[in-house]
């Protein structure tokens, strides 16, 4: 327990050196031992996942070859005009025709084609082949190909192409024959591959063999330097896995070929593998002894490196607690220590970056209640005395009826339910949609009189919203600004479109609400759109008259959008020769914050 103790209180640099210096000689002892069966493995492993790897990129290229075989045959076919030669040759069975058929079919088998064999049987019953052009085991090859012609037309039908091997390994490819225009079934053609076509050189000189399967699940095609092994192969098929043939270990993995029905099966050798067990062991042995020496080199630099990190990192803490935001701390290492004092800075960056947010939201909260402060103000000026200013509209009205002036007294009537409704709502911050339309079309029929008659406004809100609350003032700023900027200098018929719609969601329920104000106006720039979606309030422009909304009307209500619902409300601004367009989106699930 002492030994302990004085272990625990050694510095960091002394305790790495005792824990580095035992675990060095334990790693002596032990890799004798381990590494060899170890590195063993690991040459298995890989050359299990080379195999894997090879038998892929053979799969792949193999099918490659596979299409284009078939695209060679199909295009001879085609090209030499096979089925018009099998279709003369069965209606005029002449002499002739079977000489120009077999002509043909020996154009498949040309030097600079995959074929050095073709046999043909027709729909009428006749068979010709290229069989002189083979040099030997003519019987068997013409055996095999009628009897194949023979067993495989079903397959044909089915597949269109039909891929077969015989007991020598040669690869055979049997198509149906048929008129391209009408698809007339003429005949079958068989034809042998060459064997340079298929051949893959590169993989066999690794010590790797391949099998090919089509989609029946048959042997098609062998590679491999052990003819013992493609005939064990060939009588008994293979299973995933390890498995000893001929006296020799094989390690075996089956891959489907992308992008087609063919399966390949790769085979690699792995006693050899075994037999390099000795060397290993040999270079294990030196690899020791090198990681001694080098190890007791190295470990006096690598502590020291450790410990001047551990110690920037100390300091740095303690600066922290003593209350200086945003320090960081060096960073001299990339292991885990030097990830401790990466985290450390993120965290330090952070915490400034919440400080930082933490006084702007104040300072922002601070802005709100002012700019409450004044919207409270303004509106109690609209309470000074309002039975005052009722009762000289009302004498100003009486005086207009005694004098025959009915315009006088309208426009008198209209200004007096104006400042009412201002007034009843001037203490509230949300007003009902139907309420505010109705302020809006009394404010209108007021300007209608100033203005004239050139003016034309349409009002359009469903039912369903008219009892849903809206910031109050929202829309009379932009109606406003409409008829202050976007008439100037217009002769023809002024319109303003306002309109209301809602959103639901997919259960059905009202989630927001858009509120539209669009006129045929003189519009305005991109600049000037783009600084009024922004929010930012410049000073009138009386040069280039386009440039509208200069005030601060709508710089303000984006402003009161956001402290009334945050993120979740959104004003927009379309504009261009034939008008102005402002939508405004609101939350209609009754979330929003009054300011106080």
């Amino acid at each position: 327990m002492n030994q302990l103790k004085r272990y625990e209180d050694l510095p960091f640099q002394k305790k790495l050196f005792f824990v580095f210096g035992f675990s060095l000689v334990f790693c002596i002892v032990v890799a004798v031992f381990v590494l060899t069966d170890y590195c063993t493995r690991i040459l298995v492993r890989n050359n299990i996942d080379n195999l894997t790897v090879i038998s892929q990129q053979a799969g792949i290229d193999f099918n490659r070859r596979v299409s284009d075989t078939e695209k060679q045959l199909f295009n001879n076919i085609t090209m030499f005009q096979i089925p018009d030669s099998i279709a003369a040759c069965d209606a005029d069975k002449s002499d002739y025709k079977k000489r120009e058929l077999k002509y043909r079919l020996n154009q498949i088998v040309a030097e600079n084609t995959y074929f050095d064999y073709a046999c043909l049987v027709t729909d009428g019953g006749y068979t010709c082949d290229t069989i002189e052009k083979i040099g030997k085991n003519k019987g068997e090859i013409r055996t095999f190909s009628q009897d194949a012609l023979e067993n495989y037309k079903k397959n044909t039908m089915k597949n269109g192409y039909v891929w077969i091997s015989d007991e020598d390994n040669r690869i055979y490819l049997m198509h149906s024959v048929r008129q391209r225009s009408t698809l007339k079934h003429e005949g079958y053609l068989i034809v042998r591959i060459k064997d340079r076509a298929f051949k893959l050189a590169e993989v066999l000189s690794q010590g790797i063999g391949l099998v090919f399967y089509d989609r029946d699940q048959n042997c098609v095609h062998v590679e491999t330097n052990s003819e013992e092994l493609a005939d064990k192969i060939r009588e008994d098929g293979l299973e995933n896995g390890y498995q000893k043939i001929a006296g020799q270990s094989y390690y075996i993995v089956e891959n489907s070929i992308k992008n087609s029905e063919w399966s390949v099966i790769g085979i690699t050798p792995i006693s050899s593998i075994y037999h390099m067990r000795l060397k290993v062991q040999i270079v294990a042995a030196v690899l020791t002894v090198v990681t001694l020496i080098c190890g007791c080199i190295l470990m006096q630099y690598l502590t020291r490196k450790v410990s001047r990190q551990i110690n920037a990192l100390s300091d740095t803490i303690q600066n922290a607690a003593k209350g200086e935001i945003g320090i960081q701390a060096p960073v001299y290492m990339n292991d885990d220590i030097g990830k401790i004092a990466r985290r450390f800075n993120e965290m330090s960056l952070q915490n400034k970056k919440l400080i930082e947010e933490l006084v702007q939201a104040e300072a922002q909260k601070n802005s709100a209640k002012m700019e409450a402060v004044d919207y409270k103000y303004r509106f109690l000026h609209t309470q000074i005395n309002p039975h005052f200013i009722y009762n000289s509209l009302e004498t100003i009205n009486a005086i207009a009826k005694v004098n025959h002036t009915p315009e006088v007294s309208r426009i008198v009537q209209l200004i007096g339910k104006y400042f009412r409704n201002i007034t009843k709502y001037s203490d509230h911050q949300f007003i009902a949609l139907e309420k505010e339309f109705e302020l809006l079309q009394c404010f209108i029929d007021i300007y209608k009189n100033i203005r004239g008659s050139n003016i034309e406004i349409r009002l359009d809100y469903p039912q369903e919203l008219k009892s849903v609350e809206i910031p109050t003032m929202l829309l009379q700023p932009i109606v406003e600004n409409s008829f202050v900027h976007g008439m100037r200098g217009m002769d023809e018929l002024f319109i303003v479109c306002l309109s209301a719609k809602g959103i639901r969601d997919e259960q059905g329920k009202l989630s927001e609400m858009i509120l539209s104000v669009e006129d045929n106006g003189i519009g305005m720039d991109e600049e000037a759109v783009e600084r009024l979606t922004k929010g930012k309030r410049t000073e009138p422009d009386e040069k280039d008259r386009k440039k509208v909304f200069r005030n601060i009307g709508v710089p303000n209500i984006i402003e009161r959008l956001k402290m009334l619902y945050g993120d979740r409300a959104k004003l927009t601004v379309t504009s261009g020769e034939n008008g102005t367009t402002i939508q405004i989106r609101l939350p209609a699930d009754g979330e929003k914050k009054e300011i106080i």
